[in-house]
């Protein structure tokens, strides 16, 4: 898992691999996590630096924390929002997630730009992010 998140970027991706989904989705694999996407890949590159970042640690957590194999990213764009909602086929929690390193910094990371996050835990974790389509800086 620490090989996955150094193999695919850190804090701050290259902007010339910042749209490369298909790079992330094959660390993913790597590590025994398919990412299956519903929706279009968003046009700002603040917002495929946030959800590749989103993506990326939960894939970590899919593995970590739910022993499951599937991620399911649903991305939809409305009047200048992103919303993104991230699941996964492991086992349900038992109890409500608190947010670690990973999801707290994601958190503050998201926030900064002007989005939202919210964290699920019940009746299945769901990642919720709300990210405006406009350039800022991260």
């Amino acid at each position: 898992i620490a090989m996955f998140r150094s193999a695919y970027g850190g804090t701050h991706e290259n902007p010339d691999s910042v749209r490369d989904f298909s790079a992330l989705v094959k660390a993913a694999a790597g590590i025994g996590v398919a990412v299956h996407l519903d929706g279009r890949y968003p046009d700002h590159d603040n917002v495929c630096i946030l959800l590749n970042a989103a993506v990326r640690e939960c894939a970590v957590n899919t593995v970590r924390h739910a022993g499951g194999s599937d991620m399911f990213v649903a991305i939809s764009h409305e009047c200048g929002l992103y919303e993104i909602s991230i699941t996964n086929n492991g086992k349900k929690p038992d109890c409500e997630i608190t947010e670690g390193g990973g999801l707290g910094s994601l958190r503050r990371r998201i926030e900064s730009a002007g989005g939202t996050m919210m964290v699920k835990s019940m009746p299945e974790f769901r990642l919720l992010i709300t990210i405006p389509g406009k350039e800022r800086t991260l």
